[in-house]
């Protein structure tokens, strides 16, 4: 799990980033968002340091470990715990990746034993789900008793307001660099493919 990192050391690493994250000195240097960066976080907790060794190895052991307890902006390379309607969103996207069919009951959602945790004080549980689930920022949507997919187009559009939405210094240099404040298609898509979830074109002329 992660660039040169075992499975127990990877386990150990997330146990000392979750604890990194919920520290007072931690939270006080967060950004604006709640995120902190990964070189920092490194710099000021020398264990997590020796565990994975660099902010890359980190950034994998994050993504095959942390999914739904730490939220990663991997293209500005900054972490912030995840919160618990993100928690939410991200199980039910999780659970919908997991279904044959592409769709999954409401029933089975609240089974779900994080979100069940989440909702465990709410008067009206499914309510509130239905509720977390209908925000904008998730990748599924409430139909009756089901849950279901987000149609794609409407994920793109999400994916590109959002890429727009933060302060990134290579789209915002290249935007600068045109007298019309225009950015090529096929450039976004070699460039962000991971972030956007589609097929870069194979040419490398649309990364220079």
């Amino acid at each position: 799990a992660g660039q040169g990192v075992d499975g127990g050391s990877a386990t150990r690493a997330v146990e000392l980033l979750l604890e990194a994250l919920a520290e007072q000195e931690v939270l006080a240097k967060s950004d604006s968002e709640g995120y902190v960066s990964i070189q920092w976080l490194l710099r000021v907790k020398p264990e997590l340091h020796e565990t994975v060794g660099s902010a890359k190895a980190l950034t994998m052991v994050i993504e095959e470990k942390a999914a739904g307890a730490v939220r990663l902006d991997k293209m500005r390379r900054r972490v912030r715990l995840e919160r618990s309607d993100e928690l939410v969103r991200a199980e039910a996207k999780r659970a919908m990746q997991d279904t044959p069919f592409g769709v999954v009951p409401v029933s089975s959602l609240l089974a779900v034993p994080s979100i069940a945790r989440v909702l465990a004080d709410k008067a009206d549980p499914e309510g509130d789900l239905r509720a977390l689930l209908d925000h904008g920022d998730s990748d599924v949507v409430v139909c009756d008793a089901w849950v279901m997919r987000r149609p794609r187009c409407a994920q793109l559009c999400k994916a590109m307001e959002q890429l727009f939405t933060d302060e990134d210094s290579k789209l915002w240099s290249k935007i600068s660099q045109s007298s019309r404040s225009e950015v090529p298609l096929t450039w976004i898509i070699a460039r962000y493919a991971d972030r956007l979830g589609i097929t870069p074109p194979r040419s490398d002329n649309a990364r220079s």
